[in-house]
């Protein structure tokens, strides 16, 4: 025979005992966030969603490891098979999405540009941004120094060409002791170049420019 006097304090409890253990159902059941979420690792402000609008990136945009590309872009590095002359001329298509663009402002939207030069001297940053992120350079094988970028493209295999023999996505730089610029070659031919530029004293925006093919030293990538 059960004795039922035993179980009524139980179940006069049960509304206490559901009541106290609510709070820890609901901290199980919430979204997980903090260390355990799934985080972007890129430049800071970069979103995977963001990177999805610039298409071409290489995989090696700094993503965690493991983590597939974001929509809309697609795998161009080294991994993929890309570097050479492929991944050189799709460089050129993602810095002319930012023509027009004041240099600085595009800091954070081009994930490995971080605008060193302030409003200005932020040529060889932009194309070692474009050149990085597509894999025709291996991440870190830029410079913001346009002499320090010029020795490693000869140690990445980089060859010096006549401007008429330099593909699209070859760097262009002012000859060795004239000058210190460098933007990336928009065009077949080295006619047209695409770069952070000056458009007053002090004050760089994303331009194309025409360009003579004999106006200064044209380096062309590894089986461009």
């Amino acid at each position: 025979m059960i004795h039922t006097g035993n179980i009524n304090p139980v179940i006069q409890m049960l509304p206490q005992l559901l009541q106290m253990g609510m709070p820890l159902l609901q901290q199980a059941s919430a979204p997980m966030s903090g260390m355990g979420a799934d985080q972007f690792s890129a430049s800071p402000g970069i979103s995977q969603q963001s990177l999805g609008a610039l298409p071409n990136f290489a995989n090696s945009l700094g993503s965690p490891a493991g983590a597939a590309p974001a929509a809309g872009a697609n795998q161009t590095g080294p991994a993929a098979g890309g570097g050479g002359g492929g991944a050189a001329a799709r460089a050129v298509d993602i810095a002319k999405q930012f023509e027009g663009q004041d240099s600085k402002s595009i800091k954070g939207k081009l994930p490995g540009f971080t605008a060193p030069g302030g409003n200005t001297n932020n040529c060889a940053a932009f194309v070692s941004a474009c050149l990085e992120h597509t894999g025709a350079l291996p991440k870190g094988g830029g410079s913001a120094s346009v002499s320090s970028l010029r020795g490693k493209l000869k140690s990445a295999g980089w060859k010096k060409v006549p401007g008429n023999q330099a593909p699209k996505g070859s760097v262009w730089m002012t000859k060795e002791g004239k000058g210190s610029h460098t933007e990336l070659v928009a065009s077949a031919g080295g006619t047209q170049t695409i770069g952070s530029n000056n458009v007053r004293q002090g004050f760089q925006k994303i331009k194309t420019r025409q360009k003579n093919a004999s106006s200064g030293e044209f380096y062309a990538p590894p089986n461009g």
